[in-house]
């Protein structure tokens, strides 16, 4: 899991830079990779704010599952990441990113974890198999696709993890990138 996060410091540089340098006018060739434009429903998360290092998030999503386990939400949820700043532009102890995990919609907040609903969303969504370290060459495509195609970035961006963990042999990781898109007109 700490791999994860080095790997979405570099790819969300190199897509912005894409994105504020023009990258729309560069043709990117993405063999196969599926990238498609879905609606996510509105969503409940557990969370936990970091102000820090990307690099340092690790410890925090691994706290948060365990504390998805001990709640009995092991099987019922999905962990994330959400990034918020682009490390290119904001300091390393600037940057804010929560760690989070789907819960059900009853679900109260507690002295730990928070929890709030995330708002239906438009994102431009690519499920990624194989190791983290795939991510960075991966960010910077999906980016490039969606200048390409007319979208704007409209949120923070999102890893799903779908599957992972130490248990599982990294080429068995699916990771799910999303980026919250609007289409320019």
């Amino acid at each position: 899991m700490k791999h994860w996060t080095v790997i979405v410091l570099c790819g969300m540089t190199i897509g912005a830079l894409l994105i504020s340098c023009g990258g729309g006018k560069e043709e990117f060739n993405v063999p196969g990779m599926d990238i498609a434009i879905k609606n996510v429903p509105s969503q409940k998360i557990a969370y936990a704010e970091i102000i820090g290092p990307y690099s340092e998030i690790g410890d925090n999503l691994n706290a948060l599952s365990f504390w998805g386990e001990q709640n009995g939400l092991a099987t019922s949820t999905v962990l994330m990441g959400i990034f918020y700043d682009d490390p290119g532009v904001v300091p390393a102890f600037k940057l804010k990113s929560e760690v989070a995990m789907t819960v059900p919609m009853n679900t109260q907040p507690d002295s730990v974890y928070p929890v709030r609903e995330l708002p239906e969303m438009t994102v431009a969504s690519v499920v990624l198999k194989g190791p983290h370290d795939d991510i960075t060459k991966r960010y910077g495509e999906v980016f490039g696709w969606v200048a390409q195609n007319n979208y704007s970035v409209e949120g923070p961006l999102f890893e799903i993890y779908l599957k992972c963990g130490k248990d599982i042999p990294e080429t068995e990781y699916e990771t799910e990138i999303r980026i919250p898109v609007k289409k320019i007109s």
